[in-house]
């Protein structure tokens, strides 16, 4: 299949060569579909489904949120591209369900984000607790992992994602634990599996728009309340030792998207 994959100039641009290995061919000029792969390229999406009105487009949805303002800009914009597509990926079914519940479309299917750990070393558990997600300050929850570590007397670290790839790495190999505090998380915040790489705990919000359970499975702990998150959180920084590592691999990926595309290219979309 001809792919013109549109995607941020970073780490997910992997993605492109792993679908190559299933024989598709990666276009620059008349394609068979077009991947729309973040919110961020939609200007980009817009262009070339212009140029190109009659090419199916496939996106990706990253993030759907409750407390965004989805009446003008970007928001709005995306979901115009939303109702263009002929398929929407989404990371979890959290956002699958917010994006109809926002946007109106029910179209797509779950396909979970893989999570590069390539980079990721390994250290015994250290004193500070990582919270490896950026800012989501209209989270209801946001706050809680502040709060919670300065009752417990517990370091925390919360970097927002503006630290370089060196010092993230340190970071992640030292530290005790990894939460995913907030209320609503498309994938529960892809830290999680960066710190299972080397089998460090992780704790996150069992909110059912919180995708951390889809990736995690049994390996999180989960907690309801912010009373049952001191709780656990206390209890699981206490607690020496390490868990089996899990993996979510762009081979894992790349095979979904694949089946995906085959499935549309025999139903003619």
């Amino acid at each position: 299949m001809k792919i013109l994959f549109i995607c941020p100039n970073n780490w997910l641009g992997a993605l492109a060569g792993s679908l190559e290995r299933f024989g598709h061919e990666l276009v620059k000029e008349n394609p068979e579909i077009i991947l729309g792969m973040s919110i961020s390229q939609s200007k980009r999406i817009f262009a070339v489904i212009e140029k190109y009105p009659d090419c199916p487009l496939a996106i990706y949805n990253w993030d759907t949120y409750s407390y965004m303002d989805y009446n003008s800009g970007i928001w709005k914009e995306f979901g115009d591209l939303c109702r263009k597509s002929v398929d929407i990926w989404y990371p979890s079914q959290c956002t699958k369900d917010m994006t109809m519940k926002i946007y109106g479309v029910d179209k797509g299917v779950v396909i979970k984000m893989f999570v590069p750990t390539d980079w990721v070393t390994c250290a015994p558990r250290g004193d500070y607790v990582l919270l490896p997600m950026r800012f989501y300050e209209k989270d209801p929850c946001f706050d809680w992992a502040k709060r919670a570590c300065a009752e417990l007397n517990i370091p925390l670290v919360h970097p927002n994602h503006d630290l370089p790839l060196a010092e993230y790495r340190e970071i992640m190999a030292n530290c005790n634990m990894v939460v995913s505090p907030y209320a609503e998380a498309s994938t529960g915040g892809m830290g999680m599996l960066e710190a299972a790489k080397c089998g460090k705990p992780v704790l996150a919000n069992g909110s059912p728009l919180n995708g951390a359970r889809e990736y995690m499975g049994d390996y999180a702990t989960y907690f309801d309340g912010y009373e049952d998150f001191c709780d656990k959180l206390w209890r699981m920084y206490s607690t020496s030792g390490t868990q089996e590592p899990i993996s979510r691999t762009i081979e894992d990926m790349a095979k979904e998207i694949n089946e995906r595309l085959c499935l549309l290219q025999l139903q003619g979309k």
